[in-house]
């Protein structure tokens, strides 16, 4: 495990890469990395750092998930980073630590962190109205709901 620079992390709304754990195994990070939608970072220790994130996939599932949040708009996909339509999952949100085990670049040479982008405003805003909903139906959500800059 190493730590990544402070400079990196990632900022409530970026998409980033990462090895989101499988249910299995909650405490190892996953064989394979996914995007994962950022809400939150926390510095538990000075200079260590942990990110809340929603678990990313390209299985949108619109049916039967409802209250997820996707990113579907070509335009949208691009600034976020997104080489196709993601459905984030917002019953699976964990901290992780911000380390190489955790979070990794998929293209290093395209993608100097794990940051891959950011949502825009009109999914932001998306986001926000669901997240609402999702409270107000006694649905989870994260422990604090993003911010946009």
């Amino acid at each position: 495990m190493a730590a990544l620079p402070a400079e990196q992390l990632p900022q409530p709304l970026d998409i980033v890469w990462a090895k989101f754990p499988y249910t299995e195994k909650p405490g190892q990070p996953g064989e394979v990395a996914h995007p994962a939608l950022v809400f939150t970072t926390y510095e538990f220790r000075t200079g260590e750092f942990s990110i809340q994130v929603a678990f990313g996939t390209s299985k949108l599932k619109t049916e039967e998930r409802p209250y997820d949040f996707r990113i579907q708009n070509f335009r949208d996909m691009q600034f976020a980073g997104l080489a196709q339509a993601t459905r984030f999952d917002l019953d699976r949100i964990k901290y992780l630590p911000w380390d190489s085990d955790w979070f990794v670049s998929p293209a290093p040479q395209k993608y100097p962190s794990p940051v891959l982008g950011r949502l825009l405003d009109q999914p932001a805003n998306r986001l926000r109205n669901i997240l609402r909903v999702r409270h107000d139906n006694g649905m989870s959500v994260p422990y604090r709901a993003p911010k946009q800059d």
